[in-house]
């Protein structure tokens, strides 16, 4: 068994790599790093190192190789989602982005074992947040004006299929005679991008009564912050009121007791005379 730190890895031997790691991944993949989690996880790197040796009988790998080819293959995984990113996002046409079979694997590996490892945080200040945007509009957009052709070639069908076994019912069966008034001498066609008219009417009419309900919902907001500065003012008059009568009661309490000491000094000076 050749234990040379050069050799690399074959596909056999991430293989079983990957299948230790899947088996242990609730330890090696654990985000928490205090002492005691780290110290699982260099324990669990040594156990992953035993089996993969008792497995791998052509060359021997200790936990610290093991583990830098898994830090290589989740790094290999992240560039290629993002190769992938940004060619969705590039401009002026080209060949559609395609992936190796390799790569597709490893990406599969890797997700299967850490779910999240190219989670991409979205900010409305991101400048490739604008891009993801607009491409999501456009194919929006696309899709939705796929669909309106696609009703408005049906609606301008001149046989338009029947209900009954897929039959079609001819143009010149609308010129039937109508003896009973029930059916109506010429079925109404519709015209080019009549179903477009209606989206938009209706999206308009939508808008509108939204824009009303807004338009409510402000009135009585203003309304009862009215209301509540009214309350507010009435509740201040009244404590003023209350203070001025409380004030007034001090004041003519404070008056009555000096006029009677002066009334009390009076008497003691005059009986002092």
């Amino acid at each position: 068994m050749s234990t040379s730190k050069n050799i690399a890895f074959t596909q056999a031997d991430k293989h079983i790599l990957f299948d230790l790691i899947k088996k242990y991944k609730h330890v090696v993949e654990n985000k928490k790093t205090d002492s005691v989690s780290n110290n699982d996880k260099k324990a669990t790197w040594k156990v992953i190192a035993l089996e993969f040796n008792a497995r791998n009988v052509t060359t021997k790998r200790d936990d610290g190789q093991l583990k830098r080819c898994w830090e290589k293959t989740k790094t290999t995984a992240r560039k290629h989602r993002q190769t992938e990113r940004l060619h969705a996002m590039a401009t002026g046409g080209g060949k559609a982005f395609v992936s190796p079979p390799q790569m597709e694997e490893i990406s599969t590996v890797v997700s299967s074992i850490q779910p999240y490892f190219d989670f991409e945080v979205v900010s409305e200040w991101d400048s490739n947040a604008i891009h993801l945007l607009d491409a999501r509009a456009d194919s929006s957009a696309a899709a939705v004006s796929a669909e309106v052709a696609e009703l408005d070639e049906v609606a301008d069908a001149p046989d338009s299929p029947s209900p009954i076994h897929g039959a079609t019912m001819p143009a010149s069966s609308q010129n039937l005679n109508n003896t009973d008034g029930i059916f109506p001498a010429k079925l109404p066609v519709s015209k080019k991008g009549s179903f477009s008219v209606k989206s938009t009417q209706m999206v308009e009419a939508e808008v509108k009564k939204r824009i009303e309900q807004i338009d409510e919902e402000i009135r009585m907001l203003r309304e009862s912050h009215a209301a509540k500065l009214k309350q507010n003012a009435e509740l201040h008059a009244a404590v003023m009121r209350q203070n001025a009568e409380i004030h007034a009661v001090k004041l003519a309490r404070e008056q009555f007791l000096l006029r009677q000491l002066q009334t009390h000094e009076c008497k003691n000076t005059e009986n002092d005379l």
